[in-house]
């Protein structure tokens, strides 16, 4: 496998701004460590239809949509979703 190999990652969208050029997600909804990924790098991000429980970037509880997103396998392992 290669480092530029596209990996679909389950993810908690944070935040998904149209005219942002990244999308905010984590792994575990958790908003402190969620992560921007520029939308240049994401290969396909489809929304699954089902939510999660998570926490905003100041803690207080929120319900997020997951989806799955394909991004290179560099990526995923650098953002530590694999």
């Amino acid at each position: 496998m290669s480092r530029n190999d596209p990996t679909e990652i389950l993810v908690a969208v944070h935040l998904d701004l149209p005219s942002k050029n990244a999308v905010l997600v984590s792994i575990n909804g958790e908003g402190r460590r969620a992560v921007w990924i520029a939308r240049s790098l994401i290969s396909s991000c489809h929304l699954i239809g089902t939510s999660t429980e998570g926490t905003d970037d100041k803690g207080q509880r929120v319900r997020l949509p997951l989806a799955n997103m394909t991004v290179p396998e560099w990526l995923a392992k650098d953002r530590g979703f694999i």
